[in-house]
């Protein structure tokens, strides 16, 4: 992990020569997800159906470097995290049985850091894994390309009066208008921080509206509320 965040390469080759290989090899082959078909039964799918018992090697790959790829983000953020509270902690900035809590993948280094439930390894297993999950629930092309992202957006920096409301607004309609799918999916922080997800055309969209507003001055809250008068 620490050599993806250095160096961020675009492949990192995973071989399963000897007994230790075999182990590592084994343990890929177990790794399952469920999958939902659009009629709504599920069923177990492999998250490495090309590691067979002849496997060799596994090569993890993309274009922009791995640490674009969640399977390798996830851990490297929460690795991230633990450090930066241990390191707090010794600087006595923490103070013994305070309150604690984690948001989303921030759960996992809030256990493994302050709940010391999660061991290092297991923290890192886990986040692993769920990324792959994430990283199999749309379908891709050879190069793992897939048609959908997730962005943040911070109404407060789009401009005066664009609240939660506004911005829920400017994602409806463009869903509405282009047919295509675009959400709301996380309310992180109430008026300064969600993220929205959807179509890549979708969030482009949703890009240049929220650009555009920001580049005119427009208050959208204000211009919304006229209209329901």
């Amino acid at each position: 992990i620490l050599d993806i965040v250095r160096t961020n390469p675009k492949t990192k080759t995973i071989h399963f020569g000897g007994l230790a290989g075999a182990r590592i090899r084994a343990n890929y082959m177990k790794l399952v997800y469920k999958e939902v078909a659009q009629d709504g039964t599920s069923a177990l799918k492999k998250l490495f159906p090309r590691i067979t018992e002849g496997t060799q090697f596994h090569t993890f790959h993309h274009q922009e470097g791995l640490l674009y790829a969640t399977q390798f983000t996830q851990p490297a953020l929460t690795l991230m995290e633990v450090a930066a509270y241990r390191y707090l902690s010794e600087k006595g900035l923490v103070k013994h049985g305070a309150a604690f809590a984690g948001h989303s993948l921030g759960e996992y280094a809030a256990l493994a850091a302050v709940g010391d439930v999660l061991t290092i390894e297991g923290m890192v297993d886990i986040t692993f894994y769920r990324g792959m999950t994430m990283q199999n629930t749309v379908s891709r092309d050879s190069q793992g390309r897939s048609n959908y992202g997730m962005c943040a957006v911070n109404p407060q920096r789009v401009g005066r009066g664009f609240s939660h409301q506004a911005l829920q607004y400017v994602v409806d309609t463009i869903a509405s208008k282009s047919h295509g799918l675009l959400e709301i999916v996380n309310y992180n922080v109430w008026e300064w921080q969600y993220v929205v997800t959807g179509e890549l055309l979708s969030l482009d969209a949703l890009c240049l509206v929220l650009n555009y507003i920001k580049s005119k001055n427009l208050n959208l809250g204000q211009i919304l509320q006229e209209q329901s008068l």
